[in-house]
């Protein structure tokens, strides 16, 4: 009787040894699918160029070629709102100190700021100058002026 319940207790342990096995098959399967599904789309991003060009900025990022600015900021850039303005009270700099700094009056950056005068270039090298941004960020609708 006891080798009975013996050969009982292992048929019922390979059984569900059995049912262990398959279950892992079906998982590594599953896990093969997956990986192949990820290779495709990987392959896809990097066939598109997007893979590089993400690693093109993470990279300026990183090495400070390429400025970052809080959401709020990039917000009112893409509303349209005046960049100069907008990069003036980013830097919390009054009018005055900005003129003082890129040495050009007040009234005059008043006017740049509510678009009432074009500034000529190497007014806006001195402006992009005092607040620390590149010409292409104060220049309104420009790619990088969204970014």
């Amino acid at each position: 009787m006891a080798k009975t319940k013996a050969a009982h207790a292992a048929g019922g342990l390979a059984v569900e040894l059995k049912a262990q096995s398959e279950a892992i098959e079906a998982l590594a399967r599953q896990i093969d699918s997956l990986a192949k599904s990820t290779n495709r789309m990987l392959a896809q991003v990097d066939t598109s160029g997007e893979a590089r060009e993400i690693q093109d900025i993470l990279q300026g990022i990183r090495s400070g070629e390429v400025a970052t600015y809080p959401s709020r900021i990039v917000a009112q850039l893409i509303d349209g709102e005046n960049p100069v303005r907008v990069f003036r009270k980013f830097r919390r700099m009054t009018g005055e100190e900005l003129a003082a700094k890129a040495g050009i009056s007040r009234p005059y950056l008043t006017q740049i700021e509510t678009g009432k005068r074009e500034p000529m270039f190497p007014v806006m090298v001195k402006i992009a100058a005092a607040l620390e941004v590149s010409l292409d960020e104060l220049v309104p609708g420009s790619a990088k002026t969204a970014r």
